[in-house]
């Protein structure tokens, strides 16, 4: 089994710019094809999967042009491994008559979205894009825009790394990546674990990660900035704003070229309703930027958090992180609504 892998996390581990492999540059979108997958779960349990042809968290046999309902981008919030794969939400949404394909890939902000409509959606031509969009993914954008390669799925209309046909040169480089990451774990260990089994070794990755996790979920990371770097903070953040309109724009320009509908699913936060009450600073823009682009939003809290008398109880064991199996299902019953009132009829 492999570790769960982000693409965004290449950014912060000196790969900025993709990997090179036999064929030349490559910045991959989703993980290992075909390969049992380990996912963190807040609830201790790590849940291990199986990826699907693309290395991503669907049941197989489902990539067929012109044969998809629903197709997802997002990050961990729509169940991205993080859950059974029958517990997600694009399962709840097969489970009422609707072929659905997730591209969502962990810690994913719009930039690696608008790419993996280019690399996967438009080659399947779904009838609907559901855009999933949650707390920080703007803040999260400006991680992205420091890759040049990234950039170009912006700033180029005819670019495209044609991902859907590079499988095994994905698996390949991935493997080493990982391979890699292990090799330095192993070095820079003060233990000396190299001559340890390869258990040993994933343990002591995970209890670092569960201890990061931990950390970060009780607000124990430090945050500390001075005046300088919250100005450097502010800019960034203005120019994410910017950029995010632009991905928007770009991607629902990219899903009308095969006659395919594009809708802005906003996912609440567990900390809008914990006891914090952190309400997303930037909704009121990313709802109007969506409006202002003519594409249809649906508001799951308005929909279904606000509605409900215990919304703390619609994320996983009432803790920071995605949602419950239930969840799940009350948002896919809201999306069903919505599309069917717009006179969408399932290909089933």
């Amino acid at each position: 089994a492999f570790p769960n892998i982000s693409p965004s996390g290449f950014i912060g581990f000196n790969y900025i710019n993709g990997f090179t492999s036999k064929k030349g540059k490559i910045y991959p979108l989703g993980s290992i094809s075909n390969s049992e997958t380990v996912y963190n779960n807040p609830d201790g349990k790590y849940v291990i999967g199986e990826t699907d042809k693309y290395g991503f968290n669907n049941p197989k046999g489902k990539y067929k042009e012109n044969k998809v309902d629903i197709m997802i981008t997002g990050n961990q919030n729509v169940g991205h491994g993080e859950v059974k794969i029958d517990e997600t939400l694009s399962s709840a949404l097969d489970k009422i008559n609707f072929t659905t394909i997730s591209i969502a890939s962990a810690d994913s902000a719009p930039l690696i979205q608008l790419a993996s409509i280019k690399e996967y959606a438009e080659s399947l031509k779904p009838k609907i894009l559901l855009w999933a969009y949650s707390l920080n993914d703007i803040n999260n954008l400006s991680e992205e825009l420091k890759s040049p390669l990234l950039r170009k799925y912006l700033n180029d209309n005819n670019f495209s790394q044609k991902l859907i046909l590079r499988q095994e040169e994905i698996n390949e480089v991935l493997l080493k990546y990982i391979q890699n990451e292990w090799k330095n774990e192993r070095e820079n260990n003060k233990k000396n674990l190299e001559s340890a089994p390869k258990k040993l070794i994933y343990t002591s990755l995970i209890r670092i990660m569960k201890l990061y996790n931990l950390r970060k979920s009780i607000n124990l990371t430090p945050q500390t900035h001075s005046i300088k770097q919250k100005q450097l903070i502010l800019e960034k953040n203005d120019k994410s704003k910017s950029n995010f309109k632009k991905i928007l724009k770009k991607s629902k320009e990219t899903i009308s070229n095969w006659d395919g509908k594009m809708y802005f699913l906003y996912l609440p936060s567990f900390e809008r309703y914990s006891i914090t009450n952190k309400k997303n600073p930037n909704f009121n823009l990313e709802i109007s930027t969506a409006n202002d682009l003519d594409i249809p939003v649906i508001d799951i809290h308005k929909e279904v958090f606000a509605l409900h008398p215990n919304p703390l109880s619609l994320f996983l064991l009432e803790r920071p992180s995605h949602y419950s199996p239930e969840g799940y299902r009350l948002i896919a019953e809201v999306i069903k609504k919505r599309i069917k009132l717009d006179g969408y009829i399932s290909i089933k």
